[in-house]
């Protein structure tokens, strides 16, 4: 273990994270040898990965053997889940890989060696670094931040990351559209303030509204199709959506009522996990980063969505309890991971705020915040529209969001005047052509 004179508490809880891990990496592979340099890496290291990524790791093996602890790992991670990722991650990540190897040896050298220079505890080295990076790079995390080391290590990170062009950073194929409803029983008067200073504020009175946004959905859909290229995510249940035509495979939907069973199996693990003694936050953070779809009975014929639906829940915070936030943090991680051309939301209401340990303990929920509810939505749109932002053609993206109930509508797009107000009311349809 490290040794730190006048240890922070900061500094002696990472220590103890660091022994604990420690620990566990020198049981590795049910108590195998664990690699403890990157040179000794071979074939069989990673006979734990799926197929994909064991031949990914095949074909790069020569270069990941030259690779600097902590950054292999970081790596490590990426390849692991290579088999579950989206199409635009798995070229990322193949581009990446592909761009260093090419790189001729000053070059890299360059780019690895601030990864050399950072101070860090035999402890970390004797982890089971090649099956359990993640678990890996959590210990690393605590103990650079006691250490006084991450913002160096960010720098690096930089770095490395903006070495390699995307492949990705072209853009989408179509403009990107991403249309938000707040259902109906949300109780309250919108205002988008945020949203109508970027765009467009208008009043939508059509009471065929929503199966309007599921015709573009669905025919965006079948006229541009690809591989999660169109998403459908619905705070409850996939309401009308019978509705929507079925002529295209491009359609991915998420919806946090079909997730009910595996919601409760988290919250049971969960409250589990806390009752033991020597449980703590991290101890639960690290128990949910380990359940796997087998353990959930979660259907595994599209593993890609599976695993993104199961890291909703397991990587979220209160997506497990609370519909809105579930909507939201599924919209960002859609946004940045699969880089949709349509992304259709639907927020619905959440439950009434309890104590923790009652939401932990699967007690009914004390009624619905349709109120409050609407708050969390519209603030849902307004960071939905920042990410995105974020991608690829962001300037050709146009966005819609309507509540259901009143009528308020904002559209969002290029040639769309902000802080502009129309007076006449407007049908989904015309609404919907003022996209770009």
């Amino acid at each position: 273990m490290m040794q730190l004179a006048n240890a922070s508490p900061a500094q002696q809880r990472a220590e103890e994270h660091v022994e604990t891990g420690s620990q566990k990496g020198l049981q590795g592979n049910g108590g195998s040898a664990v690699v403890r340099k990157p040179q000794d890496l071979v074939e069989t290291s990673f006979h734990e990965y799926p197929p994909e990524a064991r031949q990914m790791v095949t074909r790069f093996l020569p270069l990941l053997r030259t690779l600097p602890l902590p950054l292999l790992p970081l790596l490590l991670r990426e390849i692991a889940a290579y088999d579950y990722r989206f199409p635009r991650e798995r070229e990322r990540i193949l581009s990446q890989l592909t761009q260093l190897q090419a790189r001729d040896a000053v070059s890299r050298e360059r780019l690895l060696a601030p990864f050399r220079t950072f101070e860090l505890p035999a402890s970390l080295e004797a982890m089971d670094w090649v099956s359990e990076p993640g678990h890996y790079l959590d210990v690393l995390t605590a103990t650079l931040w006691s250490s006084g080391q991450m913002p160096r290590f960010r720098q690096a990170a930089k770095d490395f990351v903006e070495a390699f062009p995307d492949p990705t950073q072209a853009g989408a194929a179509v403009p990107r559209h991403v249309l938000i409803l707040l259902d109906g029983t949300l109780e309250g008067l919108p205002a988008f303030r945020k949203l109508r200073s970027h765009g467009l504020a208008l009043r939508i009175a059509d009471r065929d509204g929503w199966q309007g946004m599921l015709r573009h959905t669905a025919e965006r859909a079948s006229a541009h199709p690809s591989e999660y290229g169109h998403w459908y995510i619905d705070g409850g249940s996939r309401r009308d959506a019978e509705a929507m035509p079925r002529t295209s495979q491009s359609l991915t939907v998420v919806s946090y009522d079909a997730l009910a069973p595996v919601r409760a199996s988290l919250l049971a693990r969960a409250r589990n996990a806390m009752s033991a003694e020597s449980s703590g936050p991290e101890q639960l953070r690290t128990l949910l980063m380990q359940t796997t779809p087998e353990q959930m009975g979660m259907d595994r014929a599209d593993s890609a969505l599976t695993h993104f639906q199961l890291s909703l829940l397991t990587e979220g915070s209160g997506t497990q309890i609370f519909a809105t936030t579930f909507v939201q943090w599924a919209a960002r991680e859609c946004l940045r991971r699969a880089e949709p051309n349509t992304l259709l939301l639907r927020f619905t209401p959440r439950q009434a705020e309890q104590g923790m340990n009652e939401m932990l303990s699967g007690a009914p929920p004390a009624g619905l915040d349709t109120r409050g509810s609407l708050v969390d939505a519209e603030q849902g749109a307004w960071y939905t529209w920042i990410n995105l932002q974020r991608l690829p053609g962001a300037e050709t993206a146009s966005c819609l969001v309507w509540h259901e109930r009143t009528g308020e509508a904002a559209v969002l797009g290029p040639g769309l005047t902000a802080g502009k107000a129309l007076s006449a009311p407007q049908t989904m349809s015309q609404a919907l052509r003022l996209l770009s």
